[in-house]
């Protein structure tokens, strides 16, 4: 991949982040009106504090950073990443 595909490449994610940015501040405002759904999980504690402290550096809460995934699982109806299983 060239120098110019790489930066385009990225530049195409940063509007997807921008735009997935707006959708949860669109999501907080329907939270506040009642619009949510409450989703508890069990997760490694070390896992979680690891996430935190990246989610953290991003500017991100859990619940966004779950909001956004959810969001991309529905627009593109596939997993956000890839999953293969190690051999």
């Amino acid at each position: 991949m060239s120098h110019s595909e790489k930066l385009e490449k990225i530049k195409k994610r940063s509007l997807e982040i921008e735009e997935l940015k707006k959708q949860m501040k669109q999501s907080e405002k329907d939270e506040s009106k009642g619009k949510d759904s409450r989703l508890e999980v069990r997760i490694e504690k070390e896992l979680k504090n690891k996430a935190a402290e990246i989610l953290k550096s991003l500017g991100m809460t859990h619940s966004q950073f779950i909001t956004m995934s959810y969001k991309q699982l529905v627009m593109n109806e596939k997993i956000p990443f890839e999953v293969s299983i190690k051999r």
